[in-house]
């Protein structure tokens, strides 16, 4: 038994009213969504303010509009085509640690209050949170967010961050990402719709990049699935992962049957470095657990990337923990010090 000692614990929820067996998915989304803006809309015009989430309809369609509104304010703040940038910085703020129906309102007033400098420092804050927790996975990631240890890079994109994460927030990002409740966090791949979006045809032609369209992906999980008996402990593995839109419509049909993601195991691999980050960022929003292997490499020519992952992580994860005892060393010294003195 594997227990995550940074997982959040999850707001209380009022019980569903009774509905027919296993509705679909679709509709469970639509009937959530209508719930909360009929109670938005009952709130007065002056309360309004300190709404909580309102979860899209179509979470899809709604992802893809964040995505486009961030592209289009990355380059109008003269972000050029370091498009890595915008996404590690939209990532790191859905990633950011405190969640629930009404937190994530204050949490995007609190992003919309920062300066360039402020912002570039919580964002290296939430990606060190994450590392401490789930290192395997930041280390898979280092492509989306490595540009924050050079200030020169720090520097000269630190305006075009800020615009792409209030076009993001302005757009929904926190109302697709926000909740603690994982029937919402994974209901749409934005980090894929980003990536999509920021490059041209020509770049995804020449990667042989093709990513497959969520219900068409969702269509695909539940006919591999049927007739099958899920059980918690089960693995699921996709060689040519993407940023893992097919492991996103899995989990959504595995809360569908009242199931855990974390309670099973989960590999993805892709030859694109920045698909790759995404997945591995992936798999903390969508709550896959702890037991997940990211790979970046040609699954054709290399083979086996989750034996390769399984390896990294286990010297990840060393090598982390001998920084974490370093820095509780120092700590004890400096404070033997001071009680000296």
């Amino acid at each position: 038994m594997q227990l995550d000692f940074f997982a959040q614990v999850p707001e209380t929820r009022t019980a569903p009213k009774a509905r027919k067996p296993e509705p679909t998915r679709k509709k469970l989304l639509e009937e959530a969504t209508a719930t909360r803006q009929a109670t938005h809309a009952a709130v007065p015009p002056r309360l309004q303010k300190a709404r909580a989430i309102r979860f899209p309809g179509k979470p899809h369609d709604a992802a893809f509009e964040l995505a486009e509104a961030v592209a289009r304010a990355w380059y109008k703040a003269a972000g050029n085509h370091r498009f890595d940038i915008a996404i590690g910085a939209v990532a790191g703020v859905a990633l950011w640690p405190l969640k629930g129906r009404h937190v994530a309102p204050l949490v995007a007033d609190w992003w919309r209050s920062l300066n360039e400098t402020d912002t570039l420092t919580a964002l290296e804050e939430c990606f060190a949170r994450w590392w401490i927790a789930r290192p395997d996975l930041i280390e898979c990631a280092r492509p989306v967010h490595e540009w924050l240890t050079d200030a020169d890079t720090r520097t000269k994109f630190a305006l075009p961050v800020r615009a792409a994460i209030h076009a993001a927030l302005d757009t929904g990002l926190l109302d697709l990402h926000g909740d603690d409740d994982p029937n919402y966090s994974s209901a749409a791949d934005t980090l894929g719709f980003l990536l999509t979006n920021f490059r041209t045809t020509g770049q995804r032609d020449a990667l042989a990049e093709f990513h497959t369209p969520p219900e068409v992906a969702e269509m695909m999980a539940r006919f591999t699935l049927e007739g099958q008996p899920i059980k918690p402990g089960m693995s699921f593995d996709d060689p040519c992962a993407g940023t893992g839109g097919m492991h996103r419509a899995l989990v959504q049909i595995l809360l569908e049957h009242n199931l855990t993601p974390a309670d099973f195991a989960w590999s993805m691999t892709d030859i694109d470095p920045l698909a790759a980050a995404c997945c591995a960022l992936n798999a903390i929003l969508w709550n896959l657990g702890p037991n997940v292997l990211v790979w970046c490499g040609d699954t054709l020519a290399e083979g086996n990337g989750p034996q390769r992952a399984a390896e990294r992580r286990l010297k990840v994860i060393q090598h982390r923990d001998q920084q974490v005892r370093l820095a509780k060393m120092h700590v004890l010294m400096r404070t033997a010090h001071t009680q000296a003195a």
